[in-house]
C-alpha cells in the first residue's frame, strides 16, 4: 500500500488517538489539521473526524466524546442560524470544539439518554437534503 506519509501514516494516527485519550476531540482536531503535529496528506476535516468518531468514541466515555464535521454537517448548522462557516472549510479546532458544545448543549435539551451523536446524525440528513435541493 502507498503512504503518502512517509510510512508514518501509522505513527501520526496513533499519536492522534492518545491526543484525543488525553487531552479531548479539540486538541486531536488541532493535531490532525493543516500545520498539526500529526498532518496527514489527503486527510481533511471531513474524513479524520470520522477517524476521531470511530476510534475514540468508546475512549472517551464520560467525557466529551468527537463527533463526525463536514460539509452537510455545517450545512445543517449555518440553516439552524448557529454558524457562519464556509461549507467545505477550513474548520478551525475552535470551531470543532464550538460544534461539540453545540450538539452536547442539543443532546441535553432532546432528553437524558440523548447522546450527542444523535445530534450530530440529524444535522447531517437535514444538510445533505439541503443540498440536494439546491
Amino acid at each position: 500500500m502507498l503512504d503518502l506519509n512517509g510510512g508514518d501514516t501509522d505513527r501520526w494516527l496513533g499519536e492522534a488517538v492518545s491526543i484525543l485519550r488525553s487531552e479531548g476531540p479539540r486538541a486531536a482536531y488541532e493535531a490532525l489539521d493543516h500545520g498539526g503535529r500529526c498532518k496527514l496528506k489527503r486527510l481533511g476535516p471531513s474524513f479524520f473526524t470520522k477517524l476521531l468518531y470511530f476510534l475514540g468514541w468508546n475512549s472517551c466515555s464520560g467525557r466529551q466524546r468527537p463527533l463526525i464535521l463536514d460539509r452537510y454537517v455545517v450545512i445543517g448548522l449555518k440553516r439552524c442560524g448557529s454558524v457562519d462557516w464556509p461549507e467545505f472549510g477550513p474548520w478551525t479546532a475552535d470551531q470543532y470544539a464550538e460544534y461539540l458544545a453545540w450538539a452536547r448543549e442539543k443532546a441535553s435539551q432532546w432528553g437524558v439518554e440523548t447522546e450527542a451523536d444523535v445530534v450530530e446524525r440529524r444535522l447531517w440528513e437535514y444538510g445533505k437534503c439541503l443540498a440536494a435541493y439546491r
